[in-house]
């Protein structure tokens, strides 16, 4: 049998929603009666009776001239004042710009309903700090190690832990035999005495590629914990023992190589392999430089020095024995001279790094000719420098750089005004020292600043590489476009000035005349007079005709 649910009016759901209806309403209302009132205007502009709706004949008869239609916008009006004033009394209606669709509205009810969580997530949160008594899920003993990295199985007894995380060294476990959960290393275990539980000590073994055969063919095999080795992972650091496999039939023993550790996952740090890292921290690390060039080695160095503490294992730097290891510092001990003044690139019109070298003297001319001589077997059309040597290469001036230089330098030498260089800006060496001036190599020692700088570059040519296809393909529709516009802003120009395409020409030809030509000598009596006026006339029409013509300047394969 169905029941029937009764609605609390108190409820502010129940408020809420009947707010949201009656706004659906009047606005209903509002917009049945703008139709009505444009319906009526037109029909009186056009001569003929005003339409009504089934709604305005109900209780009023059939309107009659003007006069019913007065009466019945006059009800229409007080019938909107009236749920006005209903709106206005209403406890929860008040006066909201948001609606149930805007931005605004939508933050606010979601921060209430985080509000009324909130309580419920802490108290969740509490809950799980409760260690109860749990059990073991093999033996189902008393459990004293929890591993959530074994989930669901998480609950293991002292020898169960054993047996289980033999091969699992590499897993964050917590204990509970003091009544809270308490993070130890893998080299920790607990067993069960007569006076309770305690911690003791244990070795483990590297995790590693399956050994191979013996050659006697034995079966029976022994694992022994062989020289220690330091393994950093993005975890932190763990203090294990490499594998040594004897054959109990033959005596052979076994310990993982080179070419073993590799196959491994592992990368060692010295020739003796006493510290490895796993290859997937070093490619973390190297994501982490490419995304954010200002990301330190230091800085994640104590990211993994924070990770092993919360791991419950060693605290402090990485130490092999007794010494600090200090292999992978940035910084040398102590503060040189650095000779490098910074660098020069060479980048393609795509954005690519192609070339680059350390600058010990500032900015002299050797360092571009140098990267144009390195150029010059690419056949390179165009050179983007202020100052450069340039056989085959033509001059180029970026969008920028030009404004520095003289009106006839620029006409002549501009990215924008030559033939073959599109809608290339020439500041592509700008971006790639934006990003690679976030590397923090002011006090890194010479060989750590060229592999910080290499990766970057590589990084970056990655990027440019996969993103290649996309920002080409947008470049060309947006000059496409700007072709199609810049082209009808000429037509309207033409056609302002009345003006043919000769002489438009024409006036090109006279502009780049005169930036080709020598500035005459002004210093010779009525001579100078006559080319300073004929100087005059020309530049006032060049800067007419550029004024008048901002658009063929710009970036749309047109050649001025």
């Amino acid at each position: 049998m169905a029941s029937k649910c009764k609605l609390d009016s108190q409820d502010p759901h129940y408020q809420e929603g009947r707010r949201v209806a009656l706004e659906l309403k009047l606005d209903r209302v509002l917009a049945e009666a703008r139709t009505a009132a444009v319906e009526r205007k037109r029909a009186r502009s056009a001569g003929d009776p005003p339409q009504t709706s089934k709604r305005e004949f109900l209780g009023h008869g059939k309107p009659r001239g003007r006069q019913g239609g007065r009466h019945q916008a006059a009800a229409t009006e007080k019938n909107m004042e009236r749920l006005s004033d209903i709106l206005t009394s209403y406890p929860s209606a008040e006066p909201q710009k948001s609606s149930a669709s805007s931005w605004s509205f939508r933050q606010q009810k979601a921060s209430e309903r985080w509000k009324e969580a909130r309580p419920y997530h802490l108290k969740c949160l509490i809950a799980t700090e409760a260690v109860g008594q749990p059990l073991c899920w093999l033996c189902h003993e008393p459990a004293v190690i929890r591993c959530r990295e074994c989930l669901p199985e998480e609950w293991f007894c002292g020898d169960c832990d054993v047996l289980h995380h033999k091969k699992q060294p590499l897993h964050n476990r917590e204990c509970v035999i003091h009544g809270f959960f308490e993070a130890i290393p893998p080299t920790s275990c607990v067993i069960k005495g007569r006076d309770g539980y305690c911690i003791h000590e244990q070795a483990c073994i590297l995790p590693t590629v399956k050994a191979p055969d013996c050659s006697c063919e034995g079966t029976k095999f022994t694992i022994l914990p062989g020289k220690p080795v330091i393994l950093i992972t993005i975890n932190g650091r763990f203090d294990l023992h490499q594998p040594l496999r004897v054959c109990q039939t033959c005596q052979h023993q076994w310990t993982p190589d080179l070419k073993d550790l590799l196959r491994s996952g592992y990368w060692p740090a010295s020739v003796t392999s006493s510290t490895l890292y796993t290859l997937d921290l070093l490619n973390s690390f190297q994501e982490l430089k490419v995304i954010s060039p200002g990301f330190s080695r230091q800085a994640f160095a104590k990211l993994l020095e924070h990770r092993t503490k919360i791991g419950g294992r060693t605290q402090g730097k990485g130490t092999c024995g007794d010494s600090q290891w200090t292999a992978a510092r940035e910084t040398s001990r102590r503060a040189s001279k650095l000779d490098e003044e910074g660098m020069e690139v060479a980048v393609c019109r795509h954005g690519f790094l192609l070339k680059a070298l350390n600058m010990y003297r500032g900015e002299i001319f050797a360092y571009p000719l140098y990267l144009q001589k390195e150029r010059m077997p690419a056949k390179a059309q165009f050179f983007a420098m202020d100052v450069a040597y340039l056989t085959t290469m033509k001059p180029f001036l970026s969008v920028m750089h030009a404004r520095a230089h003289a009106t006839k330098c620029k006409i002549k030498w501009s990215g924008r005004n030559q033939e073959g260089a599109e809608t290339t800006a020439g500041e592509e060496v700008e971006q790639v020292n934006s990003y690679l001036s976030r590397c923090p190599t002011k006090y890194m020692s010479k060989a750590a600043r060229v592999d910080m700088l290499t990766l970057h570059a590589m990084g970056w040519n990655h990027k440019k590489r996969l993103s290649l296809h996309q920002s080409l393909s947008t470049r060309y529709v947006k000059t496409l476009q700007r072709l199609k516009d810049e082209t009808a802003r000429l037509a309207e120009l033409k056609t302002e000035l009345l003006c043919t395409d000769e002489v438009v020409a024409q006036w090109l030809s006279d502009v780049k005349e005169w930036a080709a030509g020598e500035t005459p000598n002004t210093s010779h009596g009525s001579q100078g007079t006559a080319h300073r006026g004929l100087q005059q006339s020309i530049e006032g029409l060049y800067l007419s005709v550029r004024q008048r013509k901002q658009t063929l300047y710009r970036q749309n394969g047109i050649t001025i």
